[in-house]
């Protein structure tokens, strides 16, 4: 399962540096980017990362633009904590 899993994420980075101009590939690039994250950081990642995002957008501190940029985060993020 874990040899998939490898094989899919090097299958979606391949269309994420394809499509990179084009709109809408940012989420796919971070989750290609969270998958290695949890495979560094271990499966904690996703549940300590959505936390900070949801301090940080609770703080009120960060522009608009980052405040959806972070909810988009949050919610790829929550597909780990499934």
């Amino acid at each position: 399962m874990l040899g998939y899993l490898f094989f899919f994420l090097d299958q979606v980075q391949k269309l994420v540096d394809q499509n990179s101009a084009n709109t809408g590939w940012e989420m796919a690039d971070y989750y290609c980017k969270v998958v290695e994250r949890v495979q560094t950081r271990g499966d904690e990642y996703p549940e300590k990362e959505s936390q900070r995002l949801s301090r940080m957008i609770e703080s009120g501190a960060v522009s608009t633009d980052k405040v959806r940029d972070m909810i988009k985060r949050r919610n790829v993020l929550a597909v780990w904590r499934q």
